[in-house]
């Protein structure tokens, strides 16, 4: 017999090689399938561990990475064209307390994302509220451990995942999320309402960009801004993680003498009065789309 013609072989023997024999009968039909999972269970016992340790370590290496290449993108003296254009921390210290300060009171252990100079954990501090922080501006960062403060330089959201869950007594977002990524910001508003405790805050201040002042004036003012966030877009990405009880403030009117002029009706008659209502509703309508208030916040409970 030529056994290398495997076709004939077939035919003789009625042995068809190129298909599966099918399974195995008997004894072994029974052991082999239970082999086969406990040789499994014991691989993944076994291997779980360092692949969970190597996807940490993957997932630290690229938000690295992302800090490297943002600082890189801004090499440039941020903190200075943040006290130029932001505001002194006087000022920023004074609306913060008007604004922000009462959902935080009788708080503990409120973190501050993207605290820049430092003004709100100030003051907090200086209200009783413990209070901590993460910047991954170095220079900001340096300068608010100068002032004695509990600042990381992070990424936000690395920052967060190390947390204990239920453990952060508030959250506070100033002028933040304007410089994010979309699925960044997803990301964290998840973290943030899984760290946060039962019926803590969060506050979220941003530029208002249904303001066409606030869009052409203090979003395009820093190139760093990524894109605008509309104040109801915002809302509906805090209710889709999961807070409750959600607001939405509007502040920093421009000033009036920027505004159009309204028609003066005083001494005319009721039928010319009429006419120009009209026109003076109109005027109204403008001003509050050209001259809205320039920064809007939404709060929420988790």
């Amino acid at each position: 017999m030529d056994y290398d013609d495997y076709d004939i072989l077939n035919s003789r023997k009625n042995i068809e090689i190129n298909k599966d024999p099918g399974p195995p009968k008997g004894l072994i039909s029974k052991t082999i399938p239970r082999l086969r999972d406990y040789i499994h269970a014991q691989i993944r016992f076994l291997l779980e561990p360092v692949i969970n340790q190597q996807r940490e370590f993957n997932e630290a290496v690229v938000a690295e990475i992302k800090a490297l290449k943002l600082l890189k993108k801004l090499d440039f003296d941020y903190l200075s064209f943040e006290n130029k254009f932001r505001g002194s921390p006087e000022e920023i210290t004074r609306r913060n307390g008007e604004r922000y300060l009462k959902y935080f009171k009788g708080s503990s252990n409120v973190l501050d994302i993207g605290c820049g100079r430092g003004e709100f954990i100030k003051l907090l501090a200086d209200n009783g509220v413990t209070a901590n922080g993460v910047e991954i501006n170095h220079d900001m960062a340096l300068l608010c451990q100068s002032y004695g403060f509990d600042v990381k330089e992070a990424d936000a959201l690395e920052y967060l995942k190390r947390l204990e869950d239920d453990s952060v007594g508030g959250v506070f977002m100033c002028q933040l999320v304007e410089h994010l990524e979309p699925a960044y910001i997803i990301d964290l508003l998840r973290q943030c309402h899984k760290k946060m405790l039962h019926d803590s805050f969060i506050a979220i201040e941003t530029v208002n960009v249904t303001s066409l002042f606030a869009l052409v004036n203090p979003f395009y003012i820093d190139f760093t801004h990524r894109q605008p966030l509309h104040p109801e877009t915002l809302k509906f990405l805090l209710e889709y993680v999961g807070f409750r009880d959600l607001k939405t403030e509007f502040y920093s009117p421009p000033p009036d003498k920027m505004k159009l002029k309204k028609i003066p009706t005083s001494g005319m008659s009721k039928s010319e009065r009429g006419k120009f209502d009209i026109i003076n509703e109109n005027i109204d309508k403008t001003n509050n789309f050209l001259y809205g208030d320039q920064d809007c916040a939404v709060i929420g409970k988790k």
